[in-house]
């Protein structure tokens, strides 16, 4: 398979996924811009989920869009080094950044709804966390009594749109990690074979079917005078005994 093409069906599968994860992690987490606090500060204190870690995460998803539009734009010149090296230090970039977010996360998915006030605004808990730990102090839960109908702490589970967006992040940091081996090892060979391919290619000169091939190159006229006579004088003349 050629090179552009192999980098082109990348290009496909990479958006087909990224556009997969951003409808629903992007449209799947919310963020109350504010709501009633019942016991931060004193009754009725507002309090907001936005600009927090996991706020700063989703809204950073778009940037993953870099990858794939790099590429593109690397292939319109696939043998400029300038533009491979600027698609290497989206990727790298890119990943970099992710995965300051993915650590973090990691430390919220093994912390997910604990009962403890450092612990309320995880984003991996449940969504009943508050059912439960409603009481503590600081928590910042809206509610001032159990749900309806009850819930038990081995009901909590691991919020949902958290581990989709935990998951997805692992496989793309994953993906960043092969377009990165890819651009350092295969592709500048792939580059210089075609690049030498091109080369000879244009050095070979092409036959044309109409006109058939070149002409070779004729001799001075001096040259073939002198060739014509040595040839007649050895040649025997019918007339002479």
């Amino acid at each position: 398979m050629h090179l552009k093409t192999t980098l082109w069906c990348g290009i496909a599968i990479y958006a087909a996924a990224l556009l997969f994860f951003q409808s629903y992690a992007m449209t799947a987490s919310t963020f109350a811009y504010t709501f009633v606090a019942r016991n931060i500060t004193g009754p009725g204190t507002l309090y907001s989920e936005r600009w927090s870690r996991d706020f700063f995460y989703t809204a950073a998803i778009p940037f993953l869009w870099l990858v794939p539009l790099s590429m593109a734009f690397m292939l319109g010149a696939i043998f400029s080094k300038d533009r491979r090296a600027l698609h290497i230090a989206c990727v790298v970039v890119i990943w970099m950044a992710f995965m300051v977010f993915f650590s973090l996360a990691c430390f919220d998915y093994a912390h997910a709804n604990q009962p403890t006030l450092s612990n309320a605004h995880n984003p991996a808990n449940s969504d009943r966390w508050c059912c439960i730990y409603f009481n503590i102090t600081g928590s910042g839960c809206p509610n001032v009594a159990p749900c309806n109908p009850g819930v038990g702490p081995a009901e909590l589970e691991v919020n949902h749109v958290f581990k989709y967006k935990f998951w997805f992040t692992l496989v793309f940091l994953i993906l960043l990690i092969f377009d990165f081996v890819l651009m350092i090892t295969w592709v500048p060979d792939a580059v210089d074979s075609k690049r030498r391919g091109t080369a000879a290619t244009a050095a070979v000169p092409l036959l044309d079917e109409e006109s058939g091939p070149p002409p070779l190159p004729s001799a001075p006229p001096e040259k073939m005078e002198r060739r014509i006579t040595m040839v007649a004088s050895k040649l025997k003349s019918p007339f002479r005994k």
